[in-house]
């Protein structure tokens, strides 16, 4: 079996999870005696062949994912993933080259989120700086979860992340912090990102998730 959600890297909104079940998975089912609801995929095979859903299906959603297809289509597949390489590569040096210190090391960064050690030393400090992301620059980014909270925050560049946004992320990230007085000197991440960009190519080639 393979899962995803909308949210991921079809560009939709959340709401709608897509699932591949294989004809062995269909066969389990088949047997399974566990009480289930959502995930009854003998059931909802049923309805599928019939164009139907079992439950009321996110169409909203479902339209968002349909146009996320055809700009993937558009763009081409593997486009998609070169895209996808180079903005992380980008984030990467970006980031890097004002001294903020990655979170992964090299063989395991993503090239669909960049986690980052907390540049502030507190997690006190650290919402200070989203807060003034989000309320000044109009950039959200995300803090860590469960052991990692307030220890790191994260850059997301999956979906429909150019190199125009990535030149924006930077730009903001570093005001912010020089703001706070957490940066000496500006102007280095964007450089260093373009720097990439005219390359065309990341400097690695990660062994993150694409």
């Amino acid at each position: 079996m393979v899962v995803t959600g909308s949210q991921k890297g079809w560009m939709a909104p959340p709401g709608l999870a897509m699932i591949a079940v294989s004809k062995d998975a269909y066969a389990a089912a088949e047997r399974a005696k566990l009480p289930r609801w959502y995930f009854d995929f003998a059931r909802e095979k049923k309805f599928q062949e019939r164009n139907q859903t079992y439950t009321t299906p996110p169409i909203s959603v479902m339209y968002a994912v349909q146009e996320g297809l055809r700009m993937i289509l558009e763009e081409g597949v593997e486009n998609v993933w070169a895209r996808h390489t180079l903005v992380g590569s980008m984030i990467r040096d970006g980031v890097e080259a004002a001294g903020l210190r990655l979170f992964a090391a090299e063989p395991y960064r993503s090239n669909t989120v960049t986690p980052i050690h907390n540049p502030a030393g507190t997690a006190e400090e650290l919402s200070k700086l989203l807060t003034l992301l989000r309320t000044k620059h109009g950039l959200v980014l995300a803090g860590g979860q469960g052991d990692l909270k307030g220890k790191i925050f994260r850059i997301g560049h999956l979906g429909a992340i150019h190199v125009g946004d990535v030149y924006m992320i930077l730009a903001s990230l570093e005001l912010a912090l020089s703001e706070l007085g957490l940066l000496s000197r500006v102007g280095l991440m964007v450089p260093a990102a373009q720097v990439i960009a005219r390359e065309g190519v990341a400097t690695a080639e990660p062994a993150g998730v694409h």
